[in-house]
């Protein structure tokens, strides 16, 4: 599919890259405007024709180029190039931008292409989420988020159940937008809370600042999400959140309701063309007795964490109604927070200090607890197995930073569990492993994910017997040697065309090269397919003679294919 010029400008910068947005052009307007167009298949034949032999000039597929303005000049509805699948893209389309004079992002829907684009379906609200937010807080007596997926009538969406809260509750919701006649599902860029009719919580979406995109992972739910439970959009607004798309002068959307009274509650959920759905529900400021509740427990004891607050809870028996924590050289004795009619939960707030261990039900846990890292602050954690340094601001909320090194018998691997998984940072930290082990010049740092079921490479610099590297996930970590080359299958060979495939599936691909009678030849690479293919520099002279391509791995593991054509 054609995309065209959407106003008059130039191309100011071009950027060819196998992940990210693949093949992009930015194109910058007289009003101070830039427009970005991603996800390209190729650009149009002069353009093409350049970048071609930039990237014979410099031997590379990966390319960023800042053409000269009024380089290549464009007027409205002129073809720059044609839509595709490039970079870190999961189908054919077109990422289209508009950006104002500070490079931020704007709705393009708000000023622009209403005309162009048909819109009459109002936004769906798929499920509404109650969040605890202290130790106090109870949804149905429990101190345990609540997933509701409200009825529809129309438009208008319902809860069919009395809920009843205590303490401070904020309300998420999982939403999204569509188009006439598009499957796509689009973000909802209007949401807003009232209570009693008075409005509580307004967000509209006009622009966005790429140094705010980390701090998406406050405005929506970063624990439910790596749960399972998707994308939830917050309609409160945490400490540290910095996004200026909020009206602030409302406070921040929190909810408390004093005991006895109730109050009627709704989200008003509206696209750029105004189509709006709405969602409306009661609360009751009612304490509910947790002693008829019944809660899955069939271990000895279970320790979780919501937030800042450690959540304990065993098995309801004879035993004594207290646990012991044990916190610097203090002794805690616990009582239960609350009892349901099988379970006892006892919550220790961090804030009070991090525990060292607790006995609970004459069993002794111990914690992995090794630093408190308040929020504004840089803090560098020093041990025998790992160096962690965190920079200013790299979490969202105090971090009560959890390490343990372990050596697993069975796989046979050393195991670095750093943090809670479940708790984003805005920051990367950099981390340095001292392992224990021996290992190969071919030895490299992977995340372990889904208890041991995949590993992701994450690199990382050798120093001696040390590791050092970033990252912005709180995780399991381990060294891993990749002594195996890479896979090259050749598919299509012939004086027109070069096609191969080429995979690695440990270290992952690092660079790929093909010469031709010792000439480097242009390989574009689309690694979904894992697939590279030519691009010649002249299409008159054919591919004849000997072929060598050269593919290496990030553990420096090389494999070559020669053949003659």
């Amino acid at each position: 599919m054609g995309c065209i010029c959407c106003d008059r400008g130039y191309i100011s910068r071009i950027k060819v890259s196998t992940s990210g947005y693949g093949n992009v052009l930015y194109v910058t307007h007289p009003n101070g405007y830039t427009t970005v167009y991603a996800h390209l298949s190729e650009f149009e034949p002069d353009l093409a024709k350049w970048v071609r032999e930039q990237q014979y000039q410099k031997e590379t597929f990966e390319i960023e180029l800042f053409p000269k303005p009024g380089q290549f000049k464009y007027n409205k509805g002129e073809l720059i190039a044609l839509s595709g699948n490039s970079g870190s893209s999961s189908g054919p389309h077109l990422h289209f931008e508009i950006r104002d004079e500070k490079q931020r992002p704007i709705n393009p829907l708000f000023n622009y292409y209403k005309e162009e684009i048909v819109d009459q379906i109002p936004p769906t609200l798929y499920e509404i989420a109650f969040e605890p937010l202290s130790k106090d807080s109870r949804i149905n007596g429990k101190y345990e988020r609540l997933e509701v997926r409200p009825y529809r009538r129309g438009n208008n969406y319902y809860i069919n159940k009395n809920i009843n809260i205590e303490g401070p509750v904020g309300i998420e919701v999982k939403a999204y937008d569509k188009f006439n006649g598009v499957p796509n599902q689009n973000g909802v860029p209007v949401v807003q809370l009232f209570e009693n009719d008075q409005i509580l919580f307004d967000q509209s979406l006009n622009y966005f600042s790429f140094s705010d995109q980390r701090d998406i992972l406050i405005h929506t739910n970063y624990a439910a999400k790596i749960k399972g439970s998707g994308m939830f959009n917050k309609l409160y607004i945490e400490d540290d959140n910095p996004l200026p798309f909020y009206d602030r002068s409302l406070g921040k959307g929190i909810l408390e309701i004093s005991e006895g009274d109730q109050k009627d509650y709704s989200i008003k959920l509206k696209d750029a063309y105004g189509n709006t759905s709405t969602a409306s529900f009661k609360l009751f400021g009612e304490k509910t007795d947790p002693s008829g509740l019944y809660t899955a427990i069939d271990v000895p004891y279970e320790v979780d964490r919501k937030r800042n607050n450690l959540i304990i809870s065993t098995p309801k028996t004879e035993s004594p109604d207290s646990i012991i924590v044990y916190s610097g050289f203090q002794k805690h004795f616990e009582t239960p927070a609350y009892i349901t009619s099988n379970a006892k939960f006892y919550i220790w707030d961090l804030n009070w200090g991090t525990p060292d261990s607790a006995m609970i039900n004459e069993v002794s846990h111990k914690f992995d607890f090794v630093a408190t890292i308040p929020n504004k602050t840089s803090y560098k954690f020093y041990s025998k197995t790992a160096d962690i340094n965190f920079p200013y601001r790299s979490g969202f909320d105090t971090l009560y930073l959890e390490y343990n090194y372990e050596y697993d018998s069975v796989k046979e691997i050393e195991k670095f569990s750093i943090g809670d998984h479940t708790v984003p940072l805005r920051k990367s930290m950099v981390v340095t492993l001292k392992p224990k082990k021996e290992y190969s010049d071919k030895a490299g740092v992977y995340r372990i994910g889904n208890n041991g079921r995949w590993f992701s490479y994450e690199g990382g610099k050798r120093s001696g017997d040390a590791f050092t590297f970033y990252t912005r996930y709180f995780g399991d970590f381990t060294i891993r040697e990749d002594n195996e080359k890479p896979d090259i299958r050749a598919i299509t060979l012939n004086q027109n065309s070069l096609r191969f495939v080429i995979d690695d599936d440990m270290s992952g691909i690092n660079t790929y090269n093909l010469y031709m009678n010792g000439e480097w030849v242009l390989m574009k690479y689309d690694y979904k397919r894992k697939l590279i293919e030519s691009e010649k520099l002249d299409p008159n002279i054919p591919f004849k003679g000997k072929l060598l391509l050269r593919v290496t791995d990030n553990a420096g593991n090389v494999k070559e294919y020669n053949t003659q054509l």
